[in-house]
C-alpha cells in the first residue's frame, strides 16, 4: 500500500509539473509581451523580379512592348530593344504588380515573305512580399517557355488570337502581403 501511495504522489507531482510547463509555454504569445521585433516581421512592400526572353524571329519581325506596374501602381510601357528584358519593381503595400507582353508586326514586314516563323518566348519571375528588414515571404516563382513554328502567312491571325496571351501575369497584394492572382 505504501508503494501505491508513493506512486500516486509521484504521478500527481508529474501532472502538476506538466500543467505548469504547458501554461508557461503559452504565456508569451501575445503582441504586448514586449518581444523584440513585433511589427518588424510584418510585410511592408511587394516585389516583382521578371525576365522576359523572345526568340530571334519574334525580335526581328515584331514590335514587342512590355507593360508593367511601377512602384506607384501605374502601368508603364517599354519597347523591348533586345531579346531579353529584365525589371525589378518594389511597391508599398497594398500593391498591384504585373507584366504582360504585347506584339505587333513591324512596319514594312510582309508576313507572306516569311517561310516559317518561330513564336519562341520565355519568362522567369518572382513575386513576393518583404518586411522592414528585407526578409521575403509569400514567394511566387516560376519559369516557363513556349512557342511553335507557323507559316508566315499565319502571323496576322496568330497576332490577333494568341499573341496577347503569351505572357500575362498580375498579382494584387493586400496590406498583409498576401497575393491574389488577377487578370489584366
Amino acid at each position: 500500500m505504501n508503494i501505491r501511495k508513493t506512486f500516486g504522489l509521484a504521478l500527481t507531482l508529474m501532472c502538476a509539473l506538466v500543467m505548469t510547463s504547458v501554461f508557461t509555454a503559452c504565456g508569451g504569445d501575445d503582441a504586448t509581451s514586449g518581444t523584440p521585433g513585433g511589427d518588424d516581421n510584418k510585410p511592408v512592400a511587394a516585389v516583382m523580379d521578371v525576365t522576359l526572353t523572345v526568340g530571334a524571329d519574334m525580335f526581328k519581325y515584331l514590335n514587342l512592348t512590355v507593360d508593367y506596374y511601377d512602384a506607384d501602381g501605374k502601368v508603364q510601357s517599354e519597347l523591348m530593344t533586345a531579346s531579353k528584358w529584365t525589371k525589378t519593381v518594389q511597391a508599398k503595400l497594398p500593391a498591384t504588380l504585373g507584366v504582360r507582353l504585347k506584339c505587333s508586326l513591324k512596319d514594312g514586314v510582309d508576313p507572306a515573305s516569311i517561310d516559317l516563323f518561330s513564336t519562341q518566348h520565355g519568362i522567369t519571375y518572382g513575386f513576393y512580399s518583404i518586411d522592414a528588414s528585407g526578409k521575403h515571404s509569400g514567394v511566387v516563382t516560376n519559369a516557363s517557355s513556349g512557342g511553335t513554328s507557323i507559316y508566315g502567312s499565319q502571323i496576322p491571325e496568330w497576332l490577333q488570337k494568341d499573341a496577347g496571351n503569351l505572357i500575362k501575369i498580375l498579382y494584387a497584394y493586400d496590406t498583409n502581403g498576401n497575393p491574389t492572382k488577377i487578370s489584366w
